[in-house]
């Protein structure tokens, strides 16, 4: 879950108040909390702002932080013999979580870099200080456990759709639910989430084309 009190401004490319804002449309966005709450929570929530090609974190760090992306993307991928294998991507109002580093307190297994310029929430795992929020935002809990629940279901259909489909039927269901992601991330990025190479990418998207 996360930690609201840790988070902390990075940057300027948005004033703060701006970047409170934002903050408060996302909160609203759940319909759960006053508006009072909303304001109050909004004051205890700062956002960082980061640049492309910034690494959230890498492979073998010790991570203990979550991140909710109210603008940008981001990319988790690991390295296998020294090739980038792309994960997961994540965008807008999407959670990236790893349940294991919060339990177990082990490294990261992965890395997590922007794709774009981002604004990202950074929560970290204090469970004192999130015991504190979530008294005075009962409200809160719920919203956390739905948004988890939610994220949590959609990665679980993701592998069983990713563990039954070929990469062709991949490629398809991301033209058909995501063309979001089909804009703004490159290719190779793409194949290598889909578990193709570039040049079967392209064999893919031609054999598409000439339906």
């Amino acid at each position: 879950m996360m930690n609201f009190m840790s988070i902390a401004l990075q940057n300027t490319e948005l004033s703060e108040k701006e970047l409170r804002q934002i903050v408060i449309d996302f909160i609203s966005n759940f319909g759960m909390l006053t508006s009072e709450e909303v304001e109050a929570l909004a004051d205890l929530i700062q956002v960082k702002q980061f640049k492309k090609g910034t690494y959230l974190y890498k492979e073998g760090e010790n991570w203990d932080n979550c991140y909710c992306i109210l603008k940008g993307a981001l990319r988790e991928f690991v390295l296998v013999d020294g090739v980038e294998k792309t994960i997961h991507f994540f965008f807008e109002y999407e959670s990236a979580v790893k349940f294991t580093c919060h339990q177990y307190k082990n490294l990261a297994d992965s890395s997590l870099i922007c794709l774009e310029d981002s604004i990202v929430i950074v929560g970290n795992y204090d469970p004192v200080q999130e015991a504190e929020i979530y008294k005075k935002f009962p409200n809160l809990q719920e919203i956390t456990r739905m948004a988890t629940e939610q994220d949590f279901g959609k990665m679980q259909d993701f592998l069983s759709s990713f563990m039954t489909s070929t990469p062709t039927q991949r490629y398809e269901d991301l033209i058909a639910t995501r063309p979001d992601i089909l804009q703004r991330v490159p290719l190779h990025q793409i194949a290598s989430y889909i578990g193709v190479t570039p040049e079967s990418l392209s064999r893919i998207r031609k054999k598409i084309v000439s339906k």
